[in-house]
């Protein structure tokens, strides 16, 4: 008899009441599928929002088996500075099989019975296995780091290497009816980075599951992002609108392809790591960088170079420790309207590494100026209003679970280790 498979699909940081609200009111089959199975809650050990109690911390906590306080990753890009081993790489002991599709701030490492492995586009430090996958991420890490300056010379080619190799791995009908799907469900809405995110997930997961029959892993991992997306930017409490609509709708699709048939003994764990509360009332900007590197250029700081995060945040890099400290002393002083401009850290590990975040959260105009000691920059100048949030990071999550026996309340640092005991 051949063992069961297990599937863990990561939902990032969705909201259950809007899930099922959006399951009830759209009629979604597959995210009605999911809902009935067994359920339970999961514990962050961060309460602090940009300070432990984020996503790119969370899943570190999730695929180490262990406290964010233990293995002290809480930026995202620093998995290289992870001592602990991760589920696939404890797993690749035992002999089993693994294929993990676009988690978050994770690394391959030591699993040489991973089958396939590509981390998020933030992840700048982990090269895809097998390398061709390099192909296919290509527009989405340029795109994702540098929407706010495009070089049209480098999109192009991007755009070309990572269509080129969808081209050759799904087939066009199944294309074509994908993007039928998202022009019939986003009529009437904005091609903005809701569906975008949608689009780009949507033939993620054909990829992925072209690669999971492929190479028939014993354990699959992946993750998808577009509802934690959503949620952050455009999350309108009690209001299922057409975009809502399109978003679930997507998800349901996505969900259709990668579940395994109902009549399955497979094991599948639903996750979302943490989860978001609505904010939408609340005045919180987030603002992305426009540039990093001329931004810095024109403070006048010497960098070898820069890694654009997701939005407000980055890492830069110098050729010697002197300049690393000059820099962070430099951005430590900025302010705008009397609050601090940046929360900024030297790596702990690498004294030419740091860290550095937008700290302003209120509403700026084209007079809000970023002040330092003698040099003012109109702020609007150097970021943009990324959105206005309208969801916050919870530390309680949510897990759906078939084929496995779970506590109703667990750390989710925790909750791997039931389906697979040390």
């Amino acid at each position: 008899m051949v063992s069961p498979k297990s599937h863990v699909i990561e939902l990032n940081e969705f909201s259950l009441p809007l899930l099922k609200q959006a399951a009830h009111e759209l009629n979604l089959s597959n995210i009605k599928r999911i809902l009935a199975f067994s359920h339970g809650t999961t514990m962050a050990d961060q309460k602090i929002e940009h300070q432990g109690l984020d996503p790119w911390v969370q899943w570190v906590s999730i695929h180490a088996e262990i406290p964010s306080q233990v293995h002290g990753i809480i930026r995202l890009g620093d998995v290289p500075k992870l001592k602990h081993e991760q589920i696939w790489e404890r797993l690749a002991k035992k002999g089993i099989t693994t294929g993990v599709w676009g988690i978050m701030n994770g690394s391959r490492k030591n699993a040489p019975s991973n089958t396939f492995f590509f981390a998020d586009p933030w992840t700048f430090s982990e090269t895809p296995f097998p390398s061709k996958l390099n192909d296919f991420l290509a527009l989405p890490i340029y795109y994702a780091k540098n929407y706010l300056s495009l070089s049209i010379s480098k999109l192009l080619r991007s755009t070309f290497q990572t269509f080129k190799f969808i081209l050759q791995q799904v087939p066009i009908s199944t294309l074509a009816a994908d993007a039928w799907f998202l022009l019939r469900n986003a009529a009437g809405t904005k091609i903005d980075s809701c569906f975008l995110f949608a689009a780009f997930e949507l033939v993620s997961v054909r990829l992925f599951v072209k690669y999971r029959n492929l190479h028939k892993p014993d354990v699959t991992f992946l993750f998808l992002n577009s509802i934690a997306h959503f949620q952050h930017h455009e999350w309108k409490n009690n209001v299922l609108d057409r975009k809502t609509a399109f978003l679930f709708r997507s998800i349901d699709r996505m969900l259709s392809t990668v579940l395994p048939p109902e009549a399955s003994q497979d094991r599948i764990l639903i996750l979302n790591g943490l989860t978001q509360k609505n904010v939408e009332n609340d005045s919180l900007y987030c603002y992305r960088q426009i540039d990093p590197a001329n931004f810095l250029k024109a403070l006048g700081l010497r960098f070898s170079k820069v890694e654009q995060c997701m939005t407000s945040d980055g890492h830069v890099f110098f050729d010697n420790p002197a300049d690393c400290l000059t820099a962070a002393e430099f951005l430590k002083h900025g302010t705008v309207n009397g609050e601090a401009a940046f929360d900024v850290e030297i790596d702990n590990i690498n004294n030419c590494k740091l860290f550095y975040q937008v700290a302003y959260w209120g509403e700026a105009n084209t007079s809000t100026n970023l002040c330092f000691n003698g040099l003012e920059l109109p702020f609007l100048s150097q970021f943009s209003v990324h959105a206005k949030r309208t969801g916050a990071h919870s530390d309680e999550g949510d897990y759906f679970v078939q084929g496995a026996a779970l506590p109703p309340k667990v750390e989710n640092a925790k909750i791997l280790s039931y389906l697979w005991p040390a």
